[in-house]
């Protein structure tokens, strides 16, 4: 549905026909209503396509789609007539197809005898769905679309839904009161059912001292032109007086007898529902007063320069005319200036035929606007008879008041119009108004109305001061606006709750969705205005389980409930009321990592943002959303002012974070979520002291983990440092490791050499490891998924759910590892995916080996993960020259630098890898290998036969080019998509480019090693 929120223009003109003769001026006696040769109101059509629905009084009303079936009322130019309300609308017929009704058909035919309930309208256009007889969706299509701010008539309201009536047939709408508005039938009574208990003929003038406005002659044989737009509204943003003013007069004389004259909003072709056109301009003179009208005709004003339909005058009605206007037209006192009614649509009339000209009455200052188009009564007769109308484009003067009616003149006839179909207008010095129907208060934001609160139908409110055609208010700290055409003056005794001493304090709450204010001046709480969600309003202090504030200069309270407290930018503490998450930002993502619980406080750093806390957590920073919180005044009893300690521990579960009450007793003030690392304040006996946003808590030690995470899914331990770096100690047969560790062990460090590490595991063994797959935070890493992967919520094919599909390439975070020897997969990981999908994966392919490899870009340094499709920068052939000549002044490898470029460009391999290889493999190259075959990476030398069956090459040049797309082709960029020196090495025993364990770590040392001396010597 699309909102419109624009200020309404009127209640609606929807209802014109609703009301008979009394309120419509589509009456019996129009053309429309009589054509007896065209009206077929047996037959049905369908709707072929979308179409727009149309009045004639009102233009576009609404919207009907495929499928929907109509009753028609009436064929006629093109268009196919239907029941609207109760008025006729049209779609184009071109658009239908006629069409049969079954008696399986769930539409129910509409009883046009029942009277209505009231009317509705919404903020919003309306989807009219099918219901069946128990009130539920038979589908999930709409057939009509009514739109916004249209006044409709509801038949029924039952259970929760509105019976309403369109095309011949029923339907529901949900009874939605969060969007719709509703004027009752007494409003808008049939006012031949009221009559004055006087004759007002008879009734002095009232006190009005004004002389009617003389208005100047207009120009002989002129008339205004057409007006496409009608409609005005004028912006707060501006203090223009938005009357029109007047513009000279047109010539009329060239205007043809059947010239269509059309507005926007009061369309009219030759008046549509004429039934009697005569040939006018031959029959009246200039000497002729009076002319009685043959057919319902329309009233014309002129706005600047074009004319507006502004009202109509009565079949068999006489009027008088100031004088005969050009060929076509004649010109009548209409309000304190002067109208045009056409001539085609007159004859001569006479003056016996009037029974109430006025002679004694003037207007006065004061003016109205119809709310709907209304119908001006003559009672002279003693009963009410309709002989004018009044559209609601117009603000027209009355002579005085009359009771429940006005008295006004309207083409130099006296008449009444019923005050509860028409607002009255402000003056300057008017203080308060009532509002008439519930209707939008709007603030001035940047030059654009924005809606922000309502005011209901039938409540009084103070205003600062006349603003065109708005009310400016008191709202919050500033001002508000209230279109005044849903208003009436009023002299505000009514109120009780006027502010007199309150003023609002820097505290402010932000409604959850709309929320009502409610005055309790009368001890009983009556709902008087509305505040819109997300509109920030100032508090005038607390009162229980409510606030008070100031709305429109009148007391009213909000329930706290409703609405969320806002924070100011010195607010220190925050209090949960409800427990929600605390999170992190890891590179542009926001991760929760632990969580606040409903009640407790909590100090922050600073207001981020408008929706954020931003707060201490362990050594960094986190954040908490501010919409499940409220501001704390008051102090804290357990604040931290220490320092973490350089000791922490990491969580593989998610834990309890406990605090110390008045009491002495622990409570949960907080909780840390798992695969997160956390500082440790000091440790406390068989707990870990910690400051979690800012509070001193506590954690049992037996819920977390100290030391280092494994980060590999097997990581043999070594006895001594001698044992992990000689590769043929390994080879002996009899050799075993001392432990074998895998993903999300923990390990101490007790000291490090080179990439090793000495570690204390399983409470009190001692070895060694390789340091580069112990990490302090697990999460720290970023893996590659080397080809597609479902993602299932748990491990094993068969026994999970898939969540959906990982694309190779991915980069992703590992939480969990698990290895079943027994499943062909054998290799499970649990990830988490940059977009927030966590689930397991099968990591490995018994014919390529692992699926998820751990993976660095190039940087500054060189590392076992490092990406070996990526370069690092501004290697140099010289520096590479350099440092063998450094290490190995005899070396075969020296003056071999733009070579290593030249093989890195060819290949697409990194630089430093190749170097670092090339010299492992030849010994910084003395090896027999390099000086006899010019095999710089020991390709296809086999530990059985490592000298005669390695590969052999020509020169140097093309030995160490050519092993290095060798290498490219055979491992990185091939099948196996081994793209890094651990990959190559360790790929679950398949396709394995070394045999010594330690293979990768002497490669990455040997290009640390370059970088290090590069730098150095610049």
């Amino acid at each position: 549905m699309i909102k419109k929120l624009g200020i309404l223009l009127a209640l609606s003109m929807l209802i014109i026909s609703t009301f008979a003769q009394t309120v419509s001026f589509a009456n019996s006696n129009d053309a429309s209503m009589n054509n007896d040769s065209v009206l077929v109101s047996s037959n049905y059509v369908e709707m072929i396509e979308q179409a727009q629905i149309f009045s004639e009084e009102n233009g576009e009303v609404g919207q009907v789609n495929v499928g929907s079936v109509l009753t028609v009322k009436e064929k006629r130019d093109g268009k196919v007539f239907f029941q609207w309300g109760q008025e006729l609308a049209y779609v184009e017929l071109e658009k239908t197809k006629d069409t049969l009704l079954t008696e399986e058909s769930l539409l129910t035919p509409y009883d046009e005898l029942k009277s209505n309930e009231g009317y509705f309208k919404s903020s919003e256009d309306v989807e009219v769905q099918l219901l069946d007889t128990n009130l539920e969706v038979e589908s999930g299509d709409f057939f009509f679309t009514i739109q916004s701010d249209i006044l409709y008539p509801v038949v029924e309201k039952k259970d929760g839904f509105l019976k309403i009536a369109i095309g011949g047939f029923y339907y529901y709408l949900l009874d939605d009161q969060s969007r719709f508005s509703y004027v009752a039938t007494d409003n808008i009574s049939d006012p031949t059912n009221e009559e004055p208990t006087t004759d007002p003929t008879n009734e002095e003038p009232s006190d009005v001292d004004e002389e009617p406005v003389v208005e100047e002659d207009p120009v002989d044989g002129e008339e205004p032109t057409v007006d496409d737009e009608n409609k005005e509204e004028t912006n707060p943003s501006s203090t223009k007086d938005n009357t029109p003013s007047e513009s000279s007069d047109e010539d009329m004389s060239n205007v043809a007898e059947d010239e269509s004259v059309t507005t926007e909003n009061n369309k009219e072709e030759t008046d549509p529902q004429i039934t009697t056109k005569t040939t006018a301009s031959a029959q009246f003179t200039s000497s002729i007063k009076y002319f009685e009208v043959t057919g319902a005709t329309a009233i014309y004003i002129k706005k600047d320069g074009d004319l507006i339909r502004s009202g109509r005058l009565s079949e068999g009605e006489t009027y008088p005319r100031i004088r005969d206007y050009g060929a076509n037209w004649h010109e009548i006192k209409f309000g304190n200036s002067v109208a045009y009614v056409m001539k085609d649509y007159t004859k001569p009339g006479s003056s016996s035929n009037i029974n109430n000209l006025n002679g004694p009455y003037n207007n006065s200052s004061k003016t109205i606007r119809p709310l709907i188009n209304v119908a001006v009564y003559d009672n002279t007769s003693g009963k009410l008879v309709p002989f004018a109308g009044l559209y609601t484009n117009i603000d027209y003067p009355i002579v005085g008041d009359y009771g429940s009616w006005y008295r006004v003149i309207v083409a130099g006839r006296v008449g009444f119009v019923k005050k509860s179909l028409v607002s009255t207008s402000f003056t300057s010095t008017d203080k308060y108004f009532k509002v008439l129907e519930t209707t939008a208060i709007y603030a001035n934001e940047n030059g654009k109305l924005v809606r922000v609160g309502r005011v209901p139908e039938g409540e009084v409110y103070p205003r600062i001061r006349d603003f065109g055609n708005w009310h400016e208010v008191k709202f919050g700290n500033g001002t508000g606006y209230v279109a005044k055409e849903f208003t009436t003056p009023s002299d505000g005794t009514s109120l009780k709750n006027i502010n007199s001493g309150y003023s609002n304090t820097t505290r402010f709450f932000i409604p959850k969705e709309n929320v009502a204010v409610y005055d309790n001046s009368s001890g009983k709480l009556i709902s008087f205005a509305g505040i819109n969600e997300g509109v920030k309003y100032p508090i005038v202090g607390d009162y229980g389980s409510w606030f008070r504030v100031i709305y429109s200069d009148r007391v009213g309270y909000v329930r706290k409930s409703d609405v969320n407290v806002a924070f100011n930018t010195s607010d220190k503490y925050f209090e949960a009321t409800e427990d929600s998450a605390i999170y992190i930002l890891e590179g542009s993502k926001l991760v929760s990592v632990g969580a606040v619980y409903k009640g407790q406080v909590y100090p922050r750093i600073r207001d981020y943002g408008n929706n954020w806390h931003e707060v201490k957590f362990g050594n960094t920073v986190g954040y908490v959303k501010k919409d499940l919180t409220i501001p704390y005044i008051g102090s804290i009893g357990d604040l931290n002012n220490t320092q973490n300690s350089s000791n922490s521990f990491y969580l593989s579960q998610n834990i309890a974070v406990y605090a110390k009450n008045s009491s002495g007793d622990l409570i949960q003030y907080s909780a840390l979520y798992a695969n997160y690392r956390y500082p440790i304040l000091s440790d406390y006996g068989s707990w870990y002291m910690v400051d979690v946003l800012g509070r001193v808590g506590y954690v049992r030690k037996s819920d977390v983990q100290t030391g280092q995470a494994v980060t590999t899914e097997a990581l043999p331990v070594y006895n001594t440092w001698e044992e992990l770096s000689d590769w043929e100690i390994h080879l002996s047969t009899d050799y075993t490791h001392k432990d074998v560790l895998t993903y999300g062990d923990f390990v101490n460090i007790l000291e490090q050499y080179s990439y090793g590490a000495k570690i204390m595991f399983n409470t009190n063994e001692i070895g060694w490891v390789q340091n580069s797959y112990l990490l302090d935070n697990p999460l720290d890493a970023d893996y590659l998924l080397v080809e597609d992967r479902n993602i299932r919520t748990d491990r094993l094919v068969n026994d999970s759910t898939l969540i959906g599909l990982v694309k190779g390439g991915t980069k992703v975070k590992v939480l969990e590892y698990q290895y079943n020897g027994k499943d062909s997969y054998k290799h499970w990981y649990k990830i988490r995916t940059s977009d927030g999908k966590v689930g397991w994966i099968t990591g490995y392919s018994s014919s390529r080996g692992k699926l998820l490899v751990r993976i660095e870009d190039a940087s500054s340094t060189f590392s076992i993960f490092t990406d070996l499709r990526t370069q690092q920068q501004n290697v140099t052939a010289e520096a590479i020259d350099a440092f063998i000549k450094s290490k190995k002044s005899d070396s075969v490898l020296i003056g071999m630098g733009k070579t290593y470029v030249e093989a890195a460009e060819q290949s697409g391999v990194n630089i430093i890898y190749l170097l670092a290889h090339s010299i492992l493999e030849t010994g910084w190259g003395t090896s027999s290998l390099v000086k006899d075959k010019n095999n710089f990476f020991g390709i296809r030398a086999f530990d059985s036969c490592a000298y005669s069956c390695a590969s052999s090459w020509d020169t140097k040049e093309e030995g160490l080019i050519q092993g290095s797309i060798w290498i490219a082709n055979n491992y990185i960029y091939d099948g196996y998509k081994q793209y890094t020196v651990d990959h190559m090495r360790n790929n679950l025993q398949v396709h394995q480019y070394a045999t010594d364990e330690a293979w990768h770590q002497k490669i990455a040392n040997l290009g640390r090693e370059f970088i290090a001396f590069q730098n150095n010597n610049k």
